[in-house]
């Protein structure tokens, strides 16, 4: 189902798959998580936890890369490789990106624990060629990060403030502050930045709490879009006002070429219902093209014209300015015979790979637009922080097993 000259790749808890089969390329299982494969889909980095019984804390996490095409296995990153903490544990790297040069991850760290750990908000950067190791925020200075497809600036995070500066920390400004937001877990909430294509300027999302509205903040809140330039103040764009999953959470409300907005909009108290918003990039001129039980935006396309969503149990294309068209999936069945689609990831224009649950089992399968698709695998384990996929140049693939 790849495109002519293409092929498709998809890694899986150790195996890479394709259409015609699977190859293990590592051991997989707990150990091993969060595989993402780089802007070209030559290599992709995953976590490692490695156990050390000598220790109270007896389990440290590492960063490897393994390039697909060549076979060959590298520790990028491990915590012995960083500074220790003030309170004298280890750092361990989390949040990993890949800058667009393919070569190069960002990351944050936090601090060895047993459970609930909150990151340290530091920033850095490893060149997966070299092993170098580059520390561009110190503790507490950083958050959640964004760099810039050209890779000169970044946009960072708290839970109270949006920065850019150069993408080695130099020229930091404030561009907005904000209130904390509490979350309805114990997560702390930090707003998700996204570049345009240009890398010209960024957008972000905040959402804010409502003054007495009934039932969970999470859901009912003011979101303000905000445009951040390169040089200058930031423009606040608009306001979505309304009780919506949380777009600013996601990076998914702005379409690729960051034209148009797309968000949910509950309908009642229950959140059963809802509507699918589609507005302009300051979220003006909005219409409801579509609306009823359950229904749930899954992402944009490439084109930033056709997107995916959820109507009335069934997968749908979008599109700017049309109707929507079933693609004949079904995205969710009832509980006597239990089905639901998961993660989501366009491949381009026509293809994309999603995760469903048939039962007690999960199924990676890829799809076309035109309602085809073929199963790729089945598992009885959950899939989510185990997979990745990327479209890549025709060419055998090689791997050796781990």
């Amino acid at each position: 189902m790849a495109p002519e000259g293409k092929t498709i790749r998809v890694i899986y808890d150790g195996l890479l798959l394709s259409e015609e089969g699977s190859t293990r390329i590592y051991e997989g299982g707990w150990f091993w998580g969060h595989p993402r494969f780089s802007p070209d889909g030559s290599k992709f980095v995953v976590s490692r936890v490695r156990t050390d019984h000598s220790r109270a804390l007896n389990t440290l996490v590492e960063l490897w890369v393994m390039d697909v095409d060549e076979g060959d296995w590298r520790l990028v990153v491990k915590p012995e490789d960083l500074p220790k903490g003030e309170d004298g544990l280890f750092r361990m790297p989390a949040g990993v990106t890949w800058l667009s040069d393919s070569r190069t991850i960002a990351f944050y760290t936090y601090p060895e624990c047993e459970y609930g750990c909150l990151p340290s908000g530091d920033l850095w950067l490893a060149d997966v060629e070299t092993g170098a190791i580059t520390q561009i925020l110190s503790e507490g200075e950083g958050g959640l990060f964004a760099f810039s497809p050209d890779g000169t600036r970044v946009v960072v995070t708290t839970p109270t403030s949006v920065t850019m500066m150069n993408a080695d920390g130099s020229n930091r400004r404030l561009l907005v502050a904000f209130d904390p937001f509490l979350l309805e877990t114990v997560d702390v909430y930090y707003p998700v930045p996204v570049w345009a294509p240009d890398s010209t300027y960024a957008l972000i999302a905040i959402a804010s709490r409502v003054e007495g509205a009934e039932g969970a903040a999470w859901y009912l809140s003011d979101v303000d879009l905000w445009r951040l330039p390169l040089e200058g103040d930031a423009t606040l764009l608009g306001t979505l006002s309304g009780a919506f999953p949380f777009p600013s959470k996601f990076d998914a409300l702005w379409s690729p070429d960051r034209t148009h907005t797309a968000y949910i909009r509950h309908t009642n108290p229950s959140r059963e219902t809802g509507e699918l918003i589609i507005g302009r990039e300051d979220g003006s001129d909005p219409i409801v093209y579509a609306s009823g039980k359950d229904v749930g935006f899954l992402g944009w396309a490439p084109d930033s014209r056709h997107f995916l969503f959820i109507g009335q149990g069934e997968i749908h294309l979008g599109q700017i300015g049309a109707p929507p068209v079933s693609l004949g999936l079904p995205a969710y069945r009832s509980i006597d015979e239990y089905f639901r689609a998961l993660s989501f990831y366009w491949l381009d224009g026509e293809t994309f790979v999603y995760i469903v649950e048939v039962g007690d089992m999960f199924e990676i399968r890829v799809a076309q637009v035109n309602g085809s698709y073929c199963t790729i695998y089945h598992s009885s384990e959950g899939i989510d922080n185990k997979w990745d996929a990327a479209l890549v140049e025709a060419e055998a693939v090689r791997g050796t097993a781990r």
